[in-house]
């Protein structure tokens, strides 16, 4: 069993195909079987991928009014001021992406 529960379906094959026991894998299986596995091997992270947007600008939108105070309402018509506070919402997960790979350690 796998730890994260989405690559338990790796070797879904729904009851189609055989088991060739020189490559030692399953062959002829079902285009719909490989189909389906495949999206739930990757559903988790196109999932994530939209997670990671909605979090950044939460976060950005955050920072600048902990910058701007109550002077925010007068800086929101500038859309490079709400980029840049935008973009240094996502330097958080950025970082914490490219230092922890396995999740599960965590």
């Amino acid at each position: 069993m796998e730890k994260s529960s989405n690559l338990n379906w790796a070797v879904y094959h729904g009851g189609t195909g055989s088991f060739d026991k020189e490559l030692g894998e399953r062959v002829n299986v079902a285009w719909w079987a490989n189909l389906l596995s495949q999206f739930v091997l990757v559903y988790p992270a196109i999932d994530g991928a939209s997670t990671f947007v909605l979090c950044s600008v939460s976060l950005g939108e955050n920072i600048t009014g902990a910058w701007y105070g109550n002077a925010i309402h007068n800086m929101l018509p500038s859309w490079k001021r709400r980029f840049v506070f935008r973009l240094l919402g996502v330097v958080p997960q950025i970082l914490g992406a490219a230092f922890v790979r396995d999740l599960t350690a965590i």
